[in-house]
């Protein structure tokens, strides 16, 4: 799926929204998909947003999710 998204069950509606990685102070607009699952569980982030992030491909970084 192309794109800046953020597939996470923190959100209970597709919306837009930001994420940051605290390790570049990089962040992205994106948006948010909801994914089944409790809030605990992990999330799936497109390619170029993770790029943008400044995280690496097989990284698996702790990004921070704000609702817009």
């Amino acid at each position: 799926q192309q794109g800046f998204w953020i597939k996470t069950p923190l959100v209970r509606s597709i919306s837009k929204g930001r994420i940051v990685n605290p390790a570049t102070g990089k962040s992205a607009n994106v948006d948010l998909i909801p994914l089944s699952g409790p809030a605990s569980a992990g999330s799936q982030v497109s390619l170029p947003a993770m790029q943008s992030i400044g995280a690496g491909l097989t990284d698996l970084p702790e990004v921070e999710v704000w609702k817009l």
